[in-house]
């Protein structure tokens, strides 16, 4: 919850052409009980937990089989635009040089 209420800061704050998808899709994501008892039961199964990796395991092979439904909280209109930056153009090829000699 406090991640999304910092995301939704940060994106109010943006025009919506150019916001990034993250509070929505954070916003989006719901887990059932039982893909949460899945990814316990997964964790608790590997008892090998030295270096506290065995959460990480689980939520990863959970993520790794439902793809299908983690990409569905991704919202549909992204990406929304590509622009292009003003480039120094100076800096640019004087890097460029340097990289080249090097």
């Amino acid at each position: 919850k406090l991640i999304v209420t910092s995301l939704k800061k940060q994106a109010l704050d943006v025009d919506e052409s150019y916001r990034s998808p993250a509070f929505d899709a954070i916003q989006n994501i719901k887990i059932s009980d039982i893909q949460l008892e899945y990814m316990f039961r997964r964790w608790y199964m590997r008892n090998t937990d030295q270096w506290n990796y065995d959460p990480r395991e689980a939520v990863c092979a959970w993520a790794a089989e439902n793809i299908d439904a983690l990409l569905r909280f991704i919202p549909e209109s992204y990406p929304r635009s590509f622009r292009l930056g003003y480039q120094n153009q100076p800096v640019q090829y004087g890097a460029m040089s340097t990289a080249a000699i090097c």
